[in-house]
């Protein structure tokens, strides 16, 4: 497993996964995992509990939970966590009253699998609340999702404890055994063939074969159905697709060495594949498991002309329970993906060649014709509609990233349906037609189709529709659903996943806020191309990664053109301390005498060169500054009184040598009273601190923030005896302590300037926390 930020470790292995901890040490109580389609989410809690019930070396830490209980919230269909442990476990909870369930679920040490959130019923978020209620405190839940539903799933955990995790990358070795693992039978010549020729594409998309079910797929189909060539950076859905017209061919070759002269087996089998589409619709719609039930098994088996288990094994796989055979005669569908594939293909053999797809549209989705063609009345049942309506967009979808049924339906009247049935959908669920006591409901829903139909844009923007869809059309049906959370920083979103498309931003420029944008890294080349149809008023402009600086250029170009009000916050240049790369030619292009833009807010590093450049910055009001030079420091003490809008000004002086810059004097009035100063010195070395006090005086003689560096207890003594006599006040006064607990130094403030005790006492609590960071980093309070 790969950790969030809040960990130390690069990796964890599986084992270790439940005997995490935080940076201070503690237990999380919920530990969320997050991955796409494929990358194991529900064999983990399939493992997890395999691993319980067989008592499985390979997590110990499981052995200390007295019950594992799962929750697949695809198929909750109670918010009552009472009623639903009675379902699960009925020879356990008929020995109980509803008293002493409660108390066993307070006093049993439980782990909760909490699988699919991405996928949750309407009664899923009410259970997870019941549990949350009910857990006592020795219960830990591992909850998983999607990434575009990690939000909405963290929030279901306010106040909790929340280890975030994710799958760790693939090493080659690993792949190749999860390859061999699935084909056996492969020799290791096409098994060295097919890596390298998956090695050979780009690093950004051999990261797509990082997902464990679509790097076996993609070597089922290149392995055994002897594809020639490896697909570029496929979708699930188009591997699927894929396979199933390699596995039909295979299958038709196979069957006409026994036919009879003249028998159409083509034709038969074809029938029998619409019968397995049938079957996975209404599988994904009623089954929570992929197995196949004895039903669906004879509705296969019917006499249809085909060798049946010759069928059944090319399309699924021989079921088992925790890698034991299930049955000779058991099949599964290989994931739920794959269901959903074959059930969406359903809808689409039900819709072909037929003239009334009105009609037969509400047949397949068994909704009766006034709930289609009028606005139904909020109190006579709308969740059923919304619930079947959802459960339908999500088989279209397939449930997996870039799926959407419309790449495989060339009808145009039944494209058209479906969206038609999509708007009204959306209108339905609007909060103007529910009650009031319904409309966090209405929103919940709509939020959930939003990154639906971020994938219908994606899709688009490929060229993936095979009817004609305008731009306009989709953004209209997006904005339906972002009512009352359309932030530009959505729009930005769209056209970022939709490939920078000009159509598209075109369509969005007619939607999106004009007051204010703010800008990130991966929004950079998004906000130019919609700066080519819009002007916002005001836009915030921050670069945390140096990557993204290449595309900063052409922004800030325009951005110039125009009557905006700026802020630009390059932090890679402001905080990176080892870089040398300067701020100078962006800050030209928006100070040019010709820009029309206003700056008011800059953040980044500049040459000594560069500092000219403020002066022509009027309307400047915040400066975060770092230089490296003694010289840019004189410089700027010349430029700053020129910027009379100027109320906070922040410098880093990143001189490793801590050379100490002369000819400075803040008393002769370089510095207004009303000047907000942060000094931060993270070179700061003892034997320079006497010089350091002269400057740090004549810098300025109230400092907001003072930070420093590099100091023992006796060099910050000296400091602090120094800048006293020298009358200089500094509200907050931070000094660089290493921290062993956290393997890192930690700023940590200290207090203001003039010290508020004894010197004595200062020092006995400067001495303590330097022996005992953690234990008397607080400590500030009591000076």
């Amino acid at each position: 497993m790969q950790p969030g930020e809040d960990t130390f470790n690069s990796a964890i292995p599986l084992r270790e996964l439940l005997r995490s901890t935080f940076h201070d040490g503690s237990q999380p109580q919920v530990i969320q995992v997050t991955g796409e389609a494929g990358t194991g989410k529900t064999s983990l809690c399939r493992a997890l509990m395999a691993w319980w019930l067989m008592d499985d070396p390979k997590a110990r830490a499981l052995a200390d939970y007295q019950l594992l209980l799962n929750v697949t919230c695809a198929h909750v269909r109670s918010s009552d966590l009472h009623r639903y442990l009675r379902l699960m476990l009925p020879e356990t909870t008929k020995q109980c009253d509803t008293a002493s369930l409660t108390r066993l679920l307070h006093e049993a040490k439980i782990l909760w699998l909490v699988d699919g959130w991405d996928e949750a019923t309407k009664d899923a978020p009410g259970l997870l609340q019941d549990l949350l209620q009910s857990r006592g405190k020795s219960h830990t839940v591992l909850a998983t999702c999607r990434p575009g539903f990690s939000i909405t799933l963290s929030n279901q955990f306010h106040g909790q404890k929340i280890f975030n995790v994710s799958f760790a990358r693939f090493q080659r070795e690993e792949m190749k055994e999860l390859v061999r693992g699935k084909l056996p039978d492969v020799d290791n010549t096409s098994l060295e063939n097919f890596f390298n020729n998956l090695h050979s594409f780009p690093n950004k998309e051999q990261d797509d074969f990082n997902n464990p079910l679509k790097l076996q797929l993609m070597a089922r189909v290149y392995l055994v159905h002897g594809l020639l060539d490896l697909f570029r950076q496929p979708s699930l859905v188009y591997i699927y697709h894929n396979m199933i017209e390699c596995q039909r061919k295979d299958l038709i070759l196979r069957c006409k060495k026994d036919a009879a002269p003249g028998e159409d087996v083509e034709q038969k089998i074809d029938v029998w594949l619409e019968r397995l589409y049938k079957v996975s619709f209404d599988s994904a719609k009623s089954d929570p498991s992929l197995l196949l039930t004895e039903k669906s098994v004879k509705i296969l088996s019917k006499e249809c002309g085909v060798p049946v288990k010759l069928c059944l094994s090319t399309f699924l796989v021989c079921a088992s329970l925790f890698g034991i055979l299930a049955h000779s005669s058991s099949y599964s569908f290989t994931h739920d993906t794959q269901r959903c594939v074959l059930a969406a293909r359903h809808l689409e053999c039900c819709c072909k060649g037929d003239d009334n797809l009105h009609a037969k549209l509400r047949k397949v989705l068994e909704v009766d014709s006034s709930e289609l063609e009028d606005h139904m009345d909020p109190y006579l049942g709308i969740y059923d509609l919304v619930t079947q309506f959802l459960l339908v967009i999500r088989i279209l979808l397939s449930r997996i990233s870039c799926g959407w049924i419309c790449t495989e339906v060339y009808q145009k009247s039944f494209y058209q349906s479906l969206l038609r049935l999509a708007k009204k959908f959306v209108h339905i669920v609007k909060c103007d037609h529910l009650p009031t006591d319904r409309w966090i409901q209405a929103r919940a829903l709509r939020s959930r189709l939003v990154p639906v139909f971020l994938q219908v844009m994606e899709m688009w923007t490929r060229g993936l529709f095979h009817v004609s869809v305008s731009a306009t059309f989709l953004v209209d049906l997006f904005a339906s659903l972002l009512e009352g959370d359309e932030e530009p920083v959505r729009w930005l979103e769209v056209i970022r996943r939709c490939e920078v498309n000009e159509e598209l931003a075109r369509a969005v420029s007619r939607k999106i806020d004009r007051k204010l944008w703010v800008i990130s890294d991966g929004d950079i080349r998004a906000a130019t191309m919609l700066l080519k149809y819009i002007t916002p008023e005001k836009v915030t402009v921050s670069v945390s990664e140096s990557k993204w600086l290449p595309q900063l250029h052409e922004l800030l170009l325009r951005l110039s053109k125009s009557r905006v009000r700026l802020e630009l916050n390059i932090q890679s240049h402001l905080h990176d301390l080892n870089s040398k790369d300067d701020s100078d030619s962006y800050l030209e292009l928006i100070c040019r005498p010709q820009a029309k833009c206003s700056l008011t807010i800059f953040s980044g590093h500049l040459s000594v060169s560069g500092l000219h450049l403020l002066s022509a910055a009027k309307t400047l009001t915040s400066l975060n500054l770092r230089v490296t030079q003694p010289k840019a420091v004189c410089k700027l003490t010349e430029v700053t009184p020129k910027l009379s809008q100027l109320t906070s000004l922040l410098l880093i002086y990143d001189n490793k040598k801590f050379m100490v810059p002369d000819s400075v004097d803040g008393s002769r009035g370089v510095f207004s009273h009303r000047l907000l100063v942060h000094l931060i010195l993270p070179h700061l070395r003892e034997t320079s601190v006497n010089m350091s006090v002269d400057f740090i005086s004549r810098f300025s003689k109230r400092y907001l923030n003072l930070s420093v560096g590099k100091l023992e207890q006796r060099g910050v003594r000296n400091l602090v005896a120094g800048l006293t006599n020298k009358a200089v006040v500094v509200d907050i006064f931070a000094i660089n302590v290493y921290v062993r607990e956290f393997k890192r130094n930690l700023l940590l403030n200290i207090g203001s300037l003039p010290i508020q005790t004894s010197m004595g006492d200062f020092l006995t609590k400067l001495h303590d926390l330097f022996k005992d960071p953690l234990r008397h980093m607080v400590f500030v309070k009591q000076m």
